[in-house]
């Protein structure tokens, strides 16, 4: 099927009334679809690069022309696109009529009865039933078990264009093998737990998800030690997931990401912001600087997550520790980028105004009753995220280090006033500062049993975790000598020091470390040897 005629066939069953045009042309791996080939057809180099001709990817019409008549029941007849073997007949299932260096041409014919015929070459496949795995080369497109969705809702493993516009880990490289019968039937059990709890417990975040929510992606068939899961930002309404451990992480994951997809929404139709760029916002989520659009997605998102922590930390499989320390982080965390944000100047009154119904529906949050030791580990939690963040991104100027510098060993006070950092370039940050451990040490190790417990590597974090200040403060100090910009080490310190200096006022190593680090660094080139509380109070302004 031509595009020409794929398109006149998917208009007349629009013109006709057809709901399966409306249901097709919204499933979001159209979306997805639509942006490869505008970007195959306006950049040259980009279209040469791609192993697939376009012709076959451009077939992806004619599949859904095809879908189109075959959902409207009537019986016919068109020559499909071959792309990779396959042809794929969006919201019904997958035929598999070669390898995947094969791209051609096939005759699909139908009945009104449902029953589908692949003549390809000198193969031909009949497919009795399109919902169940009659064949080996036929599978059909799992749904998922609701009954208040406005849409069914699939789990789609096959849909060539379910991959999307954002760089995954290379363990989740799209598509994957489609799932095993036992791994799609522990999904389904998954979700259909999940949106049981999200019915029941989370009534606002599960009516949106019953609009707008169509597909879910398995990025992996089995649980893996971190759950990972993504929106597509070109097509709304898919949750790109690994295989979850269990109900609960599933709905939170559904909460997460269908936040995202729904800020992307409001963010298409509304100006929420002046238009800002720079990366420049602290997201305690996050290692990097963000510009306000990504500090406001997490914003969003992340407040669904610490709502989902607040309703279910009183639940019988989640009331622990644990629960409390997710909650009560999350709340500083939003806390704390929402407070950016709303001073940032950036802000139009929508925008004001969006946060502001955020910021007010977090009030009564402050209330909440959380344990003494969930509200230490949070501040704990928050402390050495900043710390790693501020000397990870930010360095002042050369010559105000070395103005600092020169002061310190001419024995003058420090000039008052402290100087600005700059973003650095994240191209050029080195690739062992990507990772910060200690947040999830601390957590993990107030979650854990008494007979439980972690072996010492030797690193400061172990002993800061486990609250042997001393010896924490004297391993990172010993770190240092090997990396004296290392924002891990810096984080530890910015956490243990106060510890043991309580009568000290420290509070510059937390709020400005990146200037503590850098002049630190700086003097130790020079062969200085000094007390880093000594430096700390010397910064301080009087």
């Amino acid at each position: 099927m031509h595009v020409e005629s794929a398109h006149r066939s998917l208009a007349d069953l629009l013109q006709a009334g057809s709901d399966s045009v409306a249901e097709l042309l919204s499933y979001p791996h159209v979306g997805n679809w639509l942006t490869s080939i505008f970007r195959r057809l306006n950049f040259t180099d980009h279209d040469a690069a791609q192993p697939i001709p376009l012709w076959a990817d451009l077939g992806y019409l004619g599949w859904l022309a095809a879908s189109g008549q075959i959902i409207a029941g009537r019986p016919g007849a068109v020559q499909v696109v071959v792309r990779s073997g396959v042809v794929m007949l969006p919201l019904i299932g997958m035929a598999r009529l070669g390898d995947a260096t094969e791209h051609g041409h096939c005759t699909l014919r139908w009945s009104a009865d449902g029953v589908l015929t692949f003549d390809y070459r000198d193969i031909t496949l009949v497919v009795a039933s399109h919902d169940s795995e009659t064949t080996p080369d036929w599978l059909p497109l799992r749904s998922l078990d609701v009954g208040d969705s406005a849409h069914r809702l699939y789990l789609d493993d096959l849909d060539p264009f379910r991959d999307f516009d954002v760089k995954l880990p290379d363990l989740f490289k799209l598509p994957p093998d489609p799932l095993g019968v036992a791994d799609a039937l522990s999904w389904a059990e998954h979700f259909h737990g999940a949106w049981q709890m999200l019915r029941r417990d989370f009534a606002r975040y599960h009516a949106p998800m019953c609009a707008g929510l169509r597909v879910i992606v398995p990025l992996t068939s089995k649980p893996g030690t971190t759950g990972q899961s993504w929106t597509s930002p070109t097509g709304f309404g898919a949750v790109y997931s690994t295989a979850p451990e269990d109900s609960c992480q599933l709905a939170l994951t559904l909460i997460h990401e269908f936040q995202h997809a729904k800020f992307s929404l409001v963010a298409d139709q509304a100006v929420l912001f002046e238009p800002d760029t720079t990366a420049r916002f602290y997201a305690p989520w996050r290692i990097d600087p963000r510009p306000v659009y990504g500090l406001m997605h997490g914003i969003y998102a992340f407040f669904g997550v610490t709502d989902f922590w607040r309703v279910h930390r009183r639940s019988s499989c989640h009331r622990d520790l644990r629960a409390e320390m997710e909650f009560e982080c999350g709340r500083r965390q939003v806390a704390t980028a929402l407070e950016q944000v709303l001073s940032s100047g950036v802000l139009t009154p929508t925008g004001e105004k969006f946060l502001s119904v955020l910021s007010d529906g977090m009030a009564s949050w402050q209330s909440e009753d959380i344990s003494a030791e969930a509200r230490e580990v949070a501040a704990e939690v928050s402390i050495c995220l900043e710390a790693f963040w501020r000397v990870r991104n930010l360095k002042p100027a050369s010559s105000d280090v070395a103005a600092l510098v020169d002061s310190w060993l001419d024995g003058s006070p420090s000039a008052g006033e402290l100087p600005q950092a700059a973003i650095v370039d994240q191209e050029g940050i080195p690739t062992g500062y990507h990772r910060l451990t200690l947040p999830h040490a601390l957590t993990r190790h107030a979650a854990m049993s008494a007979s439980q417990s972690a072996e010492d590597d030797g690193s400061g974090d172990f002993a800061c975790t486990i609250g042997n200040f001393e010896q924490a403060s004297a391993r990172y100090v010993a770190e240092l000598h090997l990396d004296r910009i290392r924002p891990q080490t810096w984080a530890g310190l910015a956490l243990v020091l106060p510890q043991l200096h309580a009568e000290a006022d420290l509070t510059l190593l937390r709020e400005r470390t990146e200037i503590v680090a850098h002049v630190y660094r700086a003097l130790a080139d020079r062969g200085v040897t000094f007390d880093i509380v000594q430096l700390v109070d010397w910064l301080t302004p009087q």
